[in-house]
Parts: C-alpha cells; structure tokens; sequence
C-alpha cells in the first residue's frame, strides 16, 4: 500500500528499501535484487524531476504563476494562498504552504507586486494630470483677454457714483415733498397737458364757455395732484427700496470684482505651483518604483531559498536512500557470486 503512495513521503521511500531487504532476509535473492533497481530508478527519475523543479523556482516563474492565479482583489495580513498553480512542479511545494514563513513570505511578495502595479498606474495618471493641467491652462489664458475686456467696459464706480447722486436726488425729493418727481411718465405727460390748457389764451376770456372750462381743468388738475400726493410716501418708500438692492447689489458686484482681481493675480501661481507637483510626481514615482521592484527581487530570492532548501533537503534524503539501495545491490550481486562459486 505505501509503494502506491507519492514518494515524496519518506515512509514510501523507506518502504522501498524496507521490502527488498526483508526479501534478502529471506532468501529472495532476485526479488531483492528487482525491487533494489526498481527503488534506484524511482529514486533517479524523482530527483530528476527535484532537478527540475528547482531550475523552475530559480526562474521565478512559479511566483508569476501565483499572482496571475490569485487575482490582487485584496491585500494585508489576512490574505492566505490557499492552493498552489496547477503543474508536476506544484506537488513538492504542497507543505509549504502549512508553514508560517512560506505564507508571510508569499503574501509580501504579493503585496509588493500590488504596490509595483498602481505604482505603474499612477505613473500613467501623471500624464493625465499633465494634460488636465495643460487644458486648463490653455482655456484660462483664451478666456482672459475677454474677461479683461469686459472688465474694462463696466464702469462700477461710475454706477457707485449715480447710486449716490440717486440717494441724494431722493433725499431732496422727500424734504421738498416733490410729488410730482415721483410721478410716472404717463403722470407727468397729463400734468403738463392740463397746466398746458390753462395757458390757452382763449379760456382766459370772461365768458360762461371758459369759465366752465376753466372749472373742468382746475377739477382734473386737482384731482391728478391728490392721487400723486396721496401715493407719494408709498413710491418714495418703493424707490429707497429699489435703491437699498440697488446698493447691496453694487456691494456684491465690488466683492466679486476683487475675487476677480485676486484670481487673475494668483492663478497663473497656482498654475504654476501644480505643474510643480505634478511633474514632480513623476521622479518620486520612479524612484519608489526602484525601491519597490529591489524590495520585489530580495523577497522573490527569499521564497526561492525556501523552496529550494526544502527541495534540496529532499533530494538530499533520496541521495542517502540512492546509496543505500545501490550498497544493498552491491552486497546482493556479491553474496550471488559468492554462492555461485561455492555451488561450482
């Protein structure tokens, strides 16, 4: 049964030895002797195949194998390999990965490999940024001649200056109680029609007609006075009120007018401060990347020192096992000559 097993366990190996020496014990000479030879083949072809192996972990492409199968979705001390990449080479290292050391070993490996590769997808970013950057720069320095332009046509303190001279115009207004200032265009327009009609030489005559005229006139005269005096504080109160906006608005365009000053005066600083970082990133990445990929190299050789320490170890206990057999076939073939003799 233990001769059906892998032979990488050393019971099996000890068992192909054990078996032709009980068979030698009893008297199965050619038996003990087939088993022997059968024992040193195997042992040959499975260091061999050690042989192999380990040329394979000194390449590094096992350690490959395990990132491309184990997708980088997640990081950190609770990460575990959980089974090795398929291949005749994956069975020697199954018991590694019951060992502490293999497993701390692998996951750094790992994590360092994760940290090369968005160290190679920032270095990408940075182009992008570079461009971003340039993009902006661009717009800003088309769009500025414009807003200058346009700066240089509003005349703010032109606007602050007729503000005040309105502030002072209603003032007069509200002291004289000028109602007819207040009155609309279509107000004034009646009022000058009617003062119009009282200078018409012909209703200055003394005659019934005119007098009556003169009635009507003095009528609507007073009628059109009682409805602007009558609706004069409620349109001087409407108007300070326009004004009030009118000024808090004027504020808000002076207090947005000194952001403009300020952002035209710092911008092409901070243009200036980001093409600074951003083509700054560039080196600082290459220089992790450098450190990153020699940290990636000195835990690669540490894996593969394992490995191939575990292999040697291996392939060491099958040289011993080799040599054993081939003393035990040695002593066989001698003791079958030695009984040929004897029997001639």
């Amino acid at each position: 049964e233990l001769r059906g097993r892998d032979l990488l366990d050393s019971a099996v190996q000890e068992s192909m030895l054990a078996i032709p020496y009980a068979l030698a014990k009893l008297d199965s000479i050619s038996q003990a002797a087939d088993h022997y030879l059968n024992a040193i083949e195997a042992f040959y072809e499975e260091t061999n195949r050690i042989d192999r192996t380990i040329g394979f972990i000194e390449s590094g492409e096992i350690f490959e194998q395990f990132l491309a199968d184990d997708p980088l979705d997640s990081t950190g001390w609770y990460w575990r390999l959980e089974q090795l990449p398929e291949g005749p080479e994956a069975r020697y290292l199954y018991h590694l990965l019951a060992t502490h050391e293999f497993q701390e070993g692998l996951k750094n490996f790992r994590d360092l490999n994760y940290l090369h590769r968005n160290l190679e997808d920032w270095q990408q970013s940075v182009g992008v940024y570079a461009n971003m950057l340039e993009t902006r720069r661009e717009a800003y320095a088309t769009r500025l001649p414009r807003v200058e332009d346009a700066l240089a046509r509003a005349d703010l303190e032109g606007m602050i200056d007729r503000k005040l001279e309105f502030d002072s115009l209603l003032n007069n207004i509200e002291q004289s109680g000028d109602w007819l200032a207040l009155a609309t265009e279509a107000e004034f327009e009646m009022w000058g029609e009617i003062t119009g009609l009282e200078r018409t030489p012909s209703l200055q005559a003394n005659i019934p007609e005119a007098e009556e005229v003169r009635d009507k006139i003095r009528l609507l005269k007073g009628v059109l006075q009682w409805q602007l005096e009558e609706s004069f504080k409620d349109r001087l109160w409407r108007i300070r009120r326009n004004l009030r906006q009118t000024g808090e608005a004027l504020v808000e365009t002076q207090r947005s007018r000194r952001q403009i000053d300020d952002t035209m005066r710092t911008e092409p600083l901070r243009f200036e401060e980001f093409s600074q970082r951003v083509y700054g990133l560039g080196p600082q990445i290459d220089g992790m990347k450098l450190r990153v990929g020699e940290s990636k190299a000195a835990q690669l050789a540490f894996l593969q020192s394992i490995a191939v320490g575990e292999l040697q170890a291996q392939k060491q206990r099958l040289d011993v096992y080799t040599v054993q057999a081939r003393f035990a076939l040695a002593a066989i073939y001698d003791l079958a000559a030695t009984v040929g003799e004897v029997s001639e």
